[in-house]
């Protein structure tokens, strides 16, 4: 099974940022720092895992207190990994998450 941007609330024509580390691991330098590449970088969004549900509102208020659209945060439950690379542009990790995340993607 091939998965398709639809199936995760992705635009289709979007550049897609993506972490897949639990949102604990994102501190908030590094959650400024896309931010910012997100206003630089017109049609993208960044998709996070619903994981924890509950630091969604958190994120979200910080993408507005950056002055970025809180729509371009996407978030989703956790998804195969099957065909991920097919819809992501960019994986992005953090500090120190020791590359698992994007190795994880990328097997």
């Amino acid at each position: 099974m091939i998965s398709a941007r639809c199936q995760y609330n992705l635009p289709e024509d979007a550049v897609v940022y993506c972490n897949f580390n639990q949102l604990y691991k994102i501190d908030p330098d590094t959650l400024d720092m896309w931010f910012e590449v997100l206003k630089n970088v017109p049609n993208s969004v960044l998709w996070l895992l619903r994981f924890p549900a509950v630091g969604e509102p958190n994120i979200l208020k910080s993408a507005k207190n950056a002055g970025l659209d809180p729509s371009r945060v996407v978030f989703s439950p956790v998804a195969p990994k099957v065909g991920l690379l097919l819809i992501i542009n960019v994986v992005l990790s953090v500090l120190h998450s020791r590359c698992v995340s994007i190795s994880e993607v990328l097997m």
